[in-house]
C-alpha cells in the first residue's frame, strides 16, 4: 500500500523531469520567457515530490516486518 504510493511518486517525479527536459528546455533555448517561469514552478514541484518520496521512505522503514520464522 505505502510502497505503491512511493512508486507512484517516483513515476510522477520522472514524468516531471522528462517534461522539463523534453518540453521546457527547448522552449527556453528558443527564447520563450514564459517557459522559464514554468521551469521554475516545475522544479519546485519536483522538490516537493522528492520530499514526499523521502517521507514515504521514512514511513516504510519504521514499519515492523513479519514475525521471524525462528
Amino acid at each position: 500500500c505505502l510502497a505503491s504510493v512511493k512508486i507512484a511518486l517516483v513515476a510522477c517525479l520522472l514524468a516531471l523531469a522528462a517534461w522539463n527536459k523534453l518540453c521546457l528546455v527547448p522552449r527556453i533555448a528558443a527564447g520563450n520567457a514564459a517557459a522559464v517561469r514554468s521551469l521554475r514552478r516545475s522544479i519546485g514541484a519536483e522538490m516537493l515530490v522528492a520530499g514526499l518520496i523521502l517521507l514515504a521512505t521514512a514511513a516504510l522503514t519504521t514499519l515492523t516486518g513479519p514475525p521471524s520464522m525462528s
